[in-house]
């Protein structure tokens, strides 16, 4: 089932506003991002709550440095091949279904099905997975260990 406000495979995202990416290389579809700045954002990660507050996931294919972006931020969150979600949250054949995705505190831009567990670092619930290629966003406020 899609809704309005979600994006589908082969469709434009959502454009509840757009967003400057202020990181370092191409940010992909379906990055988390934090706010870096006023009308800034960069690729989340959970190694301190500065960069864990996620705003939302990047909502085109892909985006360079000083490019803009629009965010999808809940609901169905489609991608186009499982591939896609492999190379953000290190899997193989997609997400696996059932699970929840917490984003990861090595890597800024990807999550992972292993919740941090380190003092310092940061738990913060991302996505639940409904197959190989759909996901629920859930985006819920950082936890610091």
């Amino acid at each position: 089932m899609a809704y309005p406000h979600m994006p589908i495979s082969g469709s434009a995202p959502p454009t509840p506003g757009t967003f400057a990416y202020a990181g370092f290389g191409n940010a992909l579809y379906g990055q988390p991002v934090y706010s870096s700045g006023s009308g800034l954002v960069s690729r989340a990660w959970a190694n301190a709550m500065s960069t864990s507050v996620v705003v939302g996931m990047i909502g085109v294919t892909s985006v360079a440095p000083s490019a803009f972006t629009t965010l999808v931020t809940a609901g169905q969150f489609l991608m186009q091949t499982a591939a896609l979600w492999d190379a953000i949250a290190g899997t193989t054949g997609g997400l696996a279904s059932n699970t929840t995705y917490y984003l990861d505190p090595t890597t800024a831009g990807h999550f992972t099905a292993t919740a941090p567990t380190t003092t310092g670092q940061t738990v913060v619930p991302l996505l639940f997975a409904l197959s190989p290629t759909q996901a629920l966003v859930v985006l819920v406020p950082p936890a610091q260990l």
